[in-house]
Formats: structure tokens, sequence, C-alpha cells
């Protein structure tokens, strides 16, 4: 540590010395190093919603695209400009499947041939805004109709957590729910029909979700009612399309 020196006669100062012993001056504290002073708190990352724009959208059109990846799905504002895009990522499904079978194959039991797959397939989805720039990314884990997925924003944190499992005779339940588990919106009414709506923890309806038109491909609207997060309710509206093929 540097030596200090009193600020009225100048003579040294022993370390930790409160008055200098010269001629009684109170020692002011020094100030701590540069290096352990505490950091700045890093600026909040707005929700993916806010940072695609969705949030002045109350009425979204979402289609499911039947050129390219077989689950690619685009949405548009009520007036058909496009705001963001989900859709397949092979490349990642191609490297984490393969990952897996080396797992599988390697901690099989010995005498063991190779035989079904004994885990679950995941699916790895990208979200780009309408210049093609990934924004997000949705990571689904699924069985038959059972599936569970985790949208992430552009840091890796994830936002919120989708769960879609079988009810009924051949229905389907769907939740989203926060990453602590808190439930954000609930599906209620006919999904295989596309006419339900989407309610909020406290049970209100928030969201409804109908056909738009007839069209050779699946096209339907996700009118926002109540407060809510419009990147939530896409993409619970999205899984539902997808799981009803299942």
């Amino acid at each position: 540590m540097a030596a200090q020196f009193c600020s009225k006669c100048g003579q040294p100062l022993p370390e930790g010395a409160q008055f200098c012993l010269s001629c009684g001056t109170p020692v002011a504290p020094s100030a701590p190093p540069l290096s352990s002073a505490t950091a700045p708190p890093a600026a909040p990352v707005p929700p993916l919603g806010v940072q695609l724009g969705l949030g002045a959208t109350r009425s979204f059109l979402l289609q499911h695209l039947l050129i390219g990846p077989k689950h690619s799905y685009r949405v548009l504002d009520a007036a058909k400009r496009p705001l963001l895009a989900l859709g397949e990522d092979y490349g990642a499904e191609r490297s984490a499947w393969s990952q897996q079978v080396r797992t599988a194959w390697e901690s099989r039991p010995a005498g063991v041939t190779w035989g079904r797959s004994p885990f679950e397939a995941t699916s790895f989805w990208i979200i780009e805004d309408p210049s093609r720039t990934p924004r997000g990314s949705v990571v689904l884990r699924h069985s038959g109709r059972r599936g569970e997925c985790v949208v992430s924003g552009p840091g890796g944190a994830p936002e919120f957590v989708v769960r879609i499992e079988p009810s009924g005779l051949a229905g389907l339940a769907a939740t989203a729910l926060a990453p602590d588990g808190r439930p954000i919106l609930e599906s209620k009414g006919n999904l295989f029909h596309h006419e339900f709506g989407l309610h909020d923890a406290s049970g209100a309806e928030v969201v409804k979700v109908h056909e738009a038109w007839v069209s050779a491909r699946d096209t339907f609207s996700v009118d926002l009612t109540g407060p809510v997060d419009p990147m939530a309710a896409i993409v619970l509206a999205v899984l539902i399309d997808h799981f009803k093929g299942k």
C-alpha cells in the first residue's frame, strides 16, 4: 500500500492511523482502488417482444408456410406486414442428434446391440426479425403429443416455458409459464379448430385465436384482448398448431 502523509503537517502516517501523531489532524479515509470499486449494474435486457417491436400491435396473423422447413411460420400484423418468422434450425438439430446418438451408443450396456432410440426428440427453432436477423431461440423437447419448450432471447436467458400435454379424448392442453414456474397463459377451447382463448393466471381471457380465412396453408388470427406478452401468445398459438397434427 502507498505511504500516506498528513494533509496539514506533511508527516508520514502509520498504516491504519485515524489521526496524525504529530499534529492531531484527522486522517481522511482513502478511496478504494478502482479494481475493487463496485461496477454499475448492467442495464436490463428488454423482452424479446419489445426488441421485435410487437408492443404496439394487438392483432397478428400467423401463417404456416408450405415452402421451406416443415415447421416454419411467418407472423404478420393486421396490414400483412411481416413482423417475425419462426422456423426449425436444421443445422442445430443435426448436431444435437449426432451428439445424442453418440452418447447413447457409448453408454449402452455391454453386449446390447443398437435398437430403438431411448430418448425423446429435440427440435431447435430460431426466431428472426423481418431482415432475417436471429433474435431468439426455441428448444422443444417432445414425445408424441407431449412437449415442453424453452423460449430464450438474444442473450440466451430463458423468457418463458410452454408445455403441451394430451387432455381428454384427442384433446390438448397448453400452458405458458415464467422461468420461475408462475403461469402466464393457459389455453381453453377447441384447439383443433383454432377457435379458443388464452387466459391469464387470474382466469381472464386475454387472447383470442381463430381461423383468419380459407387458405392453402393454415392462417389464423391472434388478437390480444388484455395485458399479455405478445411473444408468449404467438409462440403458444404456434406450438398448438404444431402439436395438433401429431
